[in-house]
């Protein structure tokens, strides 16, 4: 049976993280059905760095717990939390792990790293270990499985190691609680998905270069077309921006200076400029002792400038490169 694509997003969707389960074991033919679907998570250069440890028994769950609550307790003590506050959470912390039906330690196996001193290689293994993670709760989730990530291993790895008695190439990266829930999780809130916009093009070619495209293969001939188009909609967009910027700014600048000597004379052309800007001036000349009416009016225009100015630069520099797929999205087909 095939299922649609709705019918695959709805499965994926109702996956929840469950913490509460069912005394009931998971049995062997699931467990193995789910490692056998985990690994075929993706991984950096396929070099599936991955090691799980399987954890049912009491006793190697029960040494787990203690191990990893103790450095939860010495940390939380290092930051100065309540004994109180400690206990309820270590208490806590060891029903959770002693209660899971199964328990899954993800490990990193640092053994099949090909540059050992390559910390950007091991970022790479880390984020893969993550991978198959996902893939193991989905795979659950698919076995009518409800399940949880716990990063508890992550800040105790050396305890973990010495509790389960790891090889020193193993680093625990993390532990899924697995088992069929006693619970059934409300649907968290989330936030939207970003909205989809025309890709950002970060590497094209200059100014000159897109114009010489134009100019020797034409509109229609011209190679990727639409990569030259979104350049010169770039270069238009952002230098019409800062031209009007640039003048705001000029207007600011001889707005405070006005602010500053009321009293002084100008340049009788440019004096005449703002004046017919809206600038309260009369003729060519300052009045010597300007009214209060008047003062007020070169404030306010002032603010008023610098306020515009803020709102432009704040909308070119939020939506300024939305506004070029906009216009790349007019002038190409």
């Amino acid at each position: 049976m095939t299922l649609s694509p709705d019918e695959i997003h709805a499965f994926l969707r109702s996956r929840r993280s469950v913490r509460r389960f069912l005394p009931e074991p998971v049995p062997d033919g699931v467990v193995q059905r789910i490692l056998e679907t985990a690994v075929y998570a993706p991984s950096a250069h396929n070099l599936q760095p991955w090691q799980f440890v399987l954890l049912r028994e009491a006793g190697p769950k029960r040494r787990l717990a203690e191990a990893l609550t103790a450095q939860m307790a010495a940390d939380m003590r290092a930051h100065g939390a309540d004994e109180a506050a400690i206990a309820a959470r270590v208490a806590r912390s060891r029903r959770r792990l002693n209660e899971a039906p199964l328990v899954v330690v993800l490990n990193l196996d640092n053994s099949v790293r090909r540059d050992p001193d390559d910390a950007w290689e091991h970022h790479m293994l880390v984020q893969s270990v993550a991978m198959v993670g996902l893939q193991m709760l989905l795979a659950a989730h698919a076995e009518g499985l409800g399940g949880v990530w716990i990063c508890w291993p992550l800040y105790a790895q050396e305890a973990t190691r010495a509790a389960l008695h790891l090889p020193p190439t193993w680093e625990p990266q993390g532990m899924l609680f697995l088992g069929y829930p006693a619970e059934a999780p409300a649907p968290p809130p989330r936030r939207p998905p970003q909205p989809l916009t025309p890709n950002l093009i970060l590497v094209m070619p200059s100014f000159r270069e897109a114009f010489r495209l134009l100019w020797r293969y034409g509109w229609q001939e011209a190679p990727d077309r639409r990569k030259v188009v979104r350049f010169i909609g770039l270069y238009v967009a952002v230098g019409g921006g800062a031209l009007l910027a640039g003048g705001a700014v000029l207007l600011i600048v001889l707005g405070v200076l006005r602010a500053l000597f009321l009293s002084a004379p100008l340049y009788p052309p440019l004096n005449d400029a703002l004046h017919r800007l809206g600038w309260p001036a009369r003729g060519v000349g300052w009045e010597a002792e300007p009214s209060l009416w008047r003062r007020i009016h070169t404030a306010l225009w002032v603010v008023l400038s610098m306020s515009a100015m803020a709102v432009g630069v704040f909308y070119l520099w939020r939506y300024g490169f939305c506004a070029q797929n906009l216009i790349c999205r007019f002038f190409t087909p």
